[in-house]
Order: structure tokens, then sequence, then C-alpha cells
């Protein structure tokens, strides 16, 4: 392009599994070893792919790269909120009349998202909750509707993927929970204990809960599955594996396993 500087760009087409979207299972999947986390420390910043130091980022971030560079850092910081500044591709979908992928200034709330964006509610439907920041996202009431999805340490309602998924009344939850767990468990990588044994077992106790044969025993082993996967697991899929099933509990939203 005229200038002095020249590099290679490698396309690597591979991983293929949730667990790949953290850091150190997608560097290890590019080096032709098994999506799983590595233990950290050393980070990725320090020792990444092929040991070297390595910065990781999504399309999605890379993407905003280009329109910084053209219109400035200055003008990009004027978008969406002080803490989280820009734009961010939201899927909304589920119980609402135009499902689909709007990209919004971060900053946008959720009520905005579904009854703007999504064109509200299905005729006939009435709003339950929604999920936001896909399945490991937690579950947002109507009294939460007015919150910004947005980054940082400790936000009031995370970002997360962006997806929004909008659940309404006449909806399952136990099959919701089922569906859950069934996705987790079915991409755990499997290399640490509580997440693959952890995962395994609370699928087979919501299965239990679906058919109609959960006991005092499953209710209890329940509690101590959701602590377990929520505080022991090597990577955060164990931990966000339960994040829905504690709202679950939390909100009341299913008697029988309070």
């Amino acid at each position: 392009m005229g200038s002095l500087f020249d590099f290679d760009l490698e396309l690597f087409i591979g991983a293929g599994a949730y667990i790949c979207g953290e850091e150190t299972a997608l560097i290890n999947s590019i080096e032709g070893k098994r999506g799983e986390p590595r233990s950290k420390p050393p980070f990725t910043c320090a020792c990444g792919l092929n040991n070297k130091p390595t910065v990781v980022n999504n399309a999605e971030t890379i993407s905003n790269v280009p329109w910084i560079i053209n219109n400035g850092g200055d003008k990009y910081s004027t978008i969406g909120l002080k803490d989280s500044p820009g734009t961010k591709l939201f899927c909304v979908d589920g119980s609402v009349k135009h499902p689909g992928i709007y990209e919004e200034p971060i900053g946008t709330s959720i009520g905005e998202l579904i009854f703007n964006a999504g064109g509200g509610m299905l005729t006939g439907t009435e709003f339950w909750f929604a999920q936001v920041g896909g399945s490991s996202g937690h579950l947002i009431l109507q009294g939460l509707l007015d919150e910004q999805p947005q980054y940082g340490k400790d936000p009031k309602v995370s970002m997360g993927s962006g997806a929004v998924l909008v659940i309404d009344k006449n909806q399952d939850i136990k099959k919701l929970l089922l569906s859950w767990i069934r996705f987790f468990q079915r991409e755990s990588c499997g290399k640490c204990v509580p997440c693959r044994e952890g995962t395994f077992r609370l699928k087979a106790i919501i299965e239990r809960l679906n058919n109609g044969n959960f006991g005092q025993n499953d209710k209890d082993d329940l509690h101590k599955l959701i602590w377990t996967l929520d505080n022991t697991t090597l990577c955060s899929l164990g931990k966000f594996s339960v994040t829905a099933l504690q709202d679950v509990i939390k909100y009341k939203l299913l008697k029988d396993i309070l």
C-alpha cells in the first residue's frame, strides 16, 4: 500500500467450539491442540501463541479499528457510554415481532432493544424476562428493562455477547433450563472434573425435573452442584453454566427447586 511496513496475515479456519471463545483454548486450537483452556498465569499478553506475547480480540472489536483510524479516538469516545464507548451488535430474538441483529450505541436500554429495535412483544404474549448475553447471561425481569447493558467490572447488567433472548409467560421454564444445561454439558471441554462431571449430573437432575421425578435429594444435590460449578472450575464455562439457574432461584421463577 505504498508504505515501508509489510506483514503477513494468516486466516486460521477452525476452533468451532464454544470453549474456544476462551482465549487460551482458542490459542490451543490454532496450535493444533485440543480446544482446552490453560491455567493462568502466565497470561497471553506474556506467553500466548507459540509461547510469544499475544493479543486476543474478537472480530467485532477489530472491525472498529478502521473507523477509529479514519475518524479519531476522540470522536469514537463520544458514541455510547463514557466507560463503554462505541456501538454493539445486539441479537434480539425470542418472542418479539422483528428478531434480528441491530447495531446500537452502547447505553441503549434493554427495553429500547426489545420494544423499539425488536418491534415489541409478539401479539398475544406478555413479557416475562429477557436473557442478556447469551446462554451464560443473567435473566432480566420487568423492573430492569431501563438498565443499559455495558462492559466493566461490576455493571448492573453485563453486556456479554450482546444477545437478548425475550421470553414470554407462555414458555415452560423447565424446558428452558434443560436446553441451557444441555448446551453447557455438550460444550464442556472435559479438562476439569467439576465442569465435566458437574454439568453432566446437573443435566440428569434437570431431566428428572422435566419428567416429574424431582425429589428432595435432587434439590439438595442441585444446590451443591451450583456452588461447585460457580466456584471451582478451571475456566468460566462451568461458572456460566449455572448463571440462569441461579437467577431462576433468586427470582423464584420455579417453586420446585427452591
